[in-house]
């Protein structure tokens, strides 16, 4: 099982280059070692997870939103350039 650090430097990677290298972005990375020590107590890991959640959630609202195409876009994609090039 990969560590929580790793997950999140994944996560990161797909956000834009300015939310990425953010503070918001570096508390997250912060917390998930916290998270990923075995030093922390279980009620001070439960209290970093929380946060982290609420970084995660945040980071995820302030990224744009990604196009997701469909079926019915694909065909409409092909009709615009078949009757283009018609």
């Amino acid at each position: 099982m990969g560590s929580t650090v790793e997950a999140t430097e994944r996560y990161l990677s797909r956000l834009p280059d300015d939310l990425a290298s953010s503070p918001l972005a570096a508390a997250a990375l912060r917390l998930a070692e916290g998270l990923d020590s075995d030093r922390n107590s279980l009620t001070s890991q439960s209290m970093a997870s929380k946060a982290f959640q609420d970084i995660l959630h945040e980071l995820r609202e302030l990224a744009p939103a990604q196009k997701m195409e469909d079926g019915l876009d694909e065909l409409s994609s092909r009709r615009r350039r078949r009757r283009g090039s018609a």
